[in-house]
């Protein structure tokens, strides 16, 4: 089977997709499933066709952690690294969005000391998530 990818100016997968198969005349053929639209144009896009095969499969890979580097497939670490640490802030804005009520005046008087730095401590370690990729538990009495 075929693949059919867009490779951005910077060589990373824009997009990609199964080729179509046809046949004419009893002969099958590939044909690109995908086009170079308005968007893709900006960016630089250019469409190319590799066989399945040539596709790296170590790491469960998936084409988004690749790139396209000298007309091979290969596996990019800060593409696959971006996309961790993307993943990590958001999960800590989410966090902060439901923890961070207790900062209001009213419901940090209402807590206890320990339950004050139990806080401290859960905040502390979501900013250094994307340090250590550890993600805090959140206190109990979180509700």
């Amino acid at each position: 089977m075929k693949i059919c990818l867009l490779i951005d100016s910077d060589n990373q997968i824009y997009a990609y997709a199964p080729c179509h198969v046809l046949e004419e005349d009893g002969v099958e053929y590939h044909s690109p499933s995908l086009i170079v639209d308005g968007e893709s144009q900006q960016l630089g896009c250019r469409m190319v066709m590799i066989d399945e095969e040539d596709i790296p499969n170590y790491y469960d890979l998936e084409l988004w952690q690749c790139r396209w580097v000298e007309g091979n497939l290969e596996y990019c670490h800060e593409k696959v690294e971006f996309v961790e640490m993307s993943v990590l802030r958001d999960e800590r804005n989410k966090a902060f969005a439901i923890g961070d009520k207790y900062q209001n005046f009213i419901l940090w008087e209402s807590l206890t000391e320990e339950q004050r730095q139990e806080y401290r401590n859960w905040r502390e370690a979501w900013l250094n998530v994307t340090d250590n990729k550890v993600k805090p538990e959140k206190p109990i009495w979180f509700d």
